[in-house]
């Protein structure tokens, strides 16, 4: 054998073991995902200058055991770390899907974590959420 041969063979086996441990070390695995954000009537919520309201809807998800929450979150808000989904300049209707560039993370998934062990898999995940 070639020695750039062994070297490849090598690293090709430590990649599959790495990812064989991977995907064997968590228990559980929990993702939230935002499917979708609607506002369903048309309201001027800001009264501002032109009036066309610049809806925010903040959310944050945590669990119950080990206390994990977000894993995109943001510099600010109203309810501390979160995301959030946004629609400038429209008093409504409208509704936004994910994946979608003004839901932050663009996929929707904003919990997602891997538990290793049993006791730290979570019973309930808490959801709190403010529009404005």
């Amino acid at each position: 054998m070639t020695r750039v041969y062994k070297w490849l063979s090598l690293s090709i086996s430590l990649m599959f073991m790495l990812l064989m441990y991977n995907g064997a070390n968590a228990q559980a695995r929990v993702q939230v995902k935002v499917v979708s954000v609607q506002v369903l009537n048309n309201v001027d919520c800001d009264g501002f200058l032109t009036g066309d309201s610049d809806f925010v809807i903040e959310y944050i998800a945590t669990d119950n055991t080990v206390g994990n929450s977000n894993n995109n979150p943001t510099l600010f808000g109203f309810l501390g770390d979160f995301n959030y989904a946004y629609q400038n300049g429209n008093n409504g209707p409208w509704t936004l899907t994910s994946p979608n560039g003004n839901i932050n993370p663009n996929s929707g998934i904003f919990f997602d974590h891997e538990y290793v062990c049993p006791s730290d898999v979570p019973t309930n995940i808490r959801i709190d959420w403010q529009g404005y």
